[in-house]
């Protein structure tokens, strides 16, 4: 039976539900693990995925093993968005970061739904100009501010795409997303707790005061929080040169 809206993702959720009912057959809902790589670097992209639970995080690799997280993917919004653009190729790797459910759909179904659907077309275009525009500021974040606040920053923008205040995360995990030892993460949650802004325990991590945990951020996580916001303004969302 196809899905129906509201799905859990609002990209698929802010889509008309004129074009959403010819989307629909082709949707279906997979459950994917912590560590999972939903892509792997040059292989054939034949999924996309729209995380209703899940947060999905694109991994920048360095020829001597060293990762950092580049961009990551939740609720709102499409994880393999390049087939909107004709690629056939993944670029980089992505895995599940949070694990969870989401909503998969063939790639080209995908293709052909943003070439046949206007707002369809709209939307997912958007998508990918925010999504370039939050790897750019995860280039400078990473570059520029103290682990500290990118560990908050990050942990904002988990909560934000998983839509909860708890989610499950290691702090080994938590250190291969920021592209850092152990050690000096451990430290930084460790400040972060102390003021009393999240809980950590047992391999999960609680938000208490998403307020203060956003005063000790750096402005990255405003801006990109703000971006993503602006997709769902229906006036933006209708008019692809809106910016």
């Amino acid at each position: 039976m196809p899905l129906s809206q509201p799905t859990g993702n609002r990209m698929l959720d802010f889509v008309p539900a004129s074009e959403f009912r010819h989307i629909a057959p082709h949707l279906s809902v997979v459950t994917l693990g912590q560590g999972e790589f939903v892509y792997r670097a040059g292989e054939t992209l034949s999924v996309v995925y729209f995380p209703i639970s899940c947060v999905l995080s694109a991994i920048a690799t360095m020829s001597d093993g060293s990762s950092v997280e580049v961009g990551n993917v939740g609720l709102e919004g499409i994880g393999g968005i390049q087939a909107a653009l004709a690629v056939s190729r993944v670029p980089s790797e992505m895995l599940c970061q949070v694990a969870g459910q989401a909503i998969a759909m063939d790639a080209l179904a995908f293709t052909a739904a943003v070439e046949r659907h206007v707002e369809f077309r709209t939307l997912a275009l958007r998508y990918a100009q925010s999504l370039l525009n939050l790897v750019s500021q995860s280039v400078a974040c990473n570059s520029l501010h103290i682990l500290s606040e990118r560990a908050a920053r990050w942990l904002l923008m988990t909560r934000d795409r998983v839509g909860r205040d708890e989610f499950k995360l290691t702090q080994e995990f938590l250190a291969y997303m920021l592209g850092s030892r152990r050690s000096s993460v451990t430290v930084a949650a460790g400040m972060l707790q102390q003021a009393g802004l999240i809980q950590y325990r047992r391999g999960a991590i609680r938000i208490l005061d998403p307020i203060g945990l956003e005063a000790a951020s750096c402005e990255c996580y405003r801006v990109i929080f703000t971006e993503f916001e602006r997709l769902f303004e229906r006036d933006a969302a209708s008019d692809p040169d809106a910016a």
